[in-house]
């Protein structure tokens, strides 16, 4: 079956590279493969305050910092809550350990904060509906790949 998100990736003329492994499920399962790019962890929020949701991107190593999140997204600290199984199938239409930037729809009401230890990454590793292939692509094509797809993202550091 044809992965829809990687065909995404084609339409878009955005050059990635396809790295097939045992299922990853958390960032510690792929702890030993060698993928030679950093791991994009993809943690999705929800603010119950204002019933939105942010997609934080970061490094496989970073602590998400609720304080300092919550002071960047204008909220309580209180207020935001890690999405449950149900909120993943409902917004993102997948399960804890398939969250990616890669399987927003166009147009996700879903904003992505990108933390800064990304940006002079040469290569990012995330999945792409699938958590038995790594999809690698560079910072440049994150970024081209959102905004072809009309997804809202903030390039601060969350953590």
């Amino acid at each position: 079956m044809p992965n829809i998100y990687l065909q995404r990736l084609v339409n878009e003329q955005l050059p990635y590279e396809i790295r097939r492994h045992a299922p990853v499920w958390q960032m510690q399962d792929a702890a030993n493969l060698a993928l030679d790019c950093l791991l994009v962890k993809s943690l999705l929020l929800h603010d119950q305050r204002t019933n939105a949701y942010y997609l934080i991107l970061c490094g496989p190593e970073e602590k998400l910092k609720f304080g300092k999140l919550a002071n960047l997204l204008a909220t309580s600290r209180s207020q935001l809550k890690f999405a449950s199984s149900e909120e993943l199938q409902r917004i993102m239409q997948t399960v804890p350990g398939k969250v990616s930037p890669l399987i927003l729809a166009t147009a996700s009401p879903v904003k992505v904060l990108i933390s800064n230890h990304l940006f002079d990454q040469p290569k990012l590793g995330m999945h792409a509906g699938t958590n038995t292939e790594t999809v690698i692509l560079s910072y440049q094509s994150l970024i081209a790949h959102l905004n072809n797809q009309k997804i809202t993202f903030y390039q601060q550091s969350p953590v």
